[in-house]
């Protein structure tokens, strides 16, 4: 079922690896079912066995741009995302330790 589908795009989304990021999210909206048939086998595999070099920019670590103008959003600097992530962390931890569960540090 759905990892048929997945196979009709295999190379769409191989071309738009972004649009792999979105799998998961769309597996989740068929419950457990969805989740278990859309998995995908992933193998390492060597610079040399892929036909072609991935086409990046000089300096792309943080670079947005593209995802910015693909879906029209605007990421947040990533030191507030950071602090947001972190806050969210600590309040999560606080609401599991309230509701008696014992969060360990890893």
């Amino acid at each position: 079922a759905a990892s048929a589908i997945i196979d009709v795009f295999e190379e769409t989304i191989r071309q738009l690896v972004l649009l792999a990021v979105l799998m998961p999210i769309t597996a989740s909206m068929g419950g457990n079912a969805g989740i278990q048939s859309a998995t995908v086998a992933v193998r390492a595999i060597a610079t040399g066995e892929y036909a072609a070099k991935a086409q990046r920019p000089a300096y792309s670590v943080l670079d947005t741009r593209r995802l910015s103008a693909m879906f029209e959003i605007t990421p947040p600097a990533w030191r507030l995302g950071l602090r947001q992530t972190l806050l969210e962390l600590a309040q999560a931890r606080q609401a599991l330790t309230g509701a008696g569960f014992e969060v360990k540090r890893c």
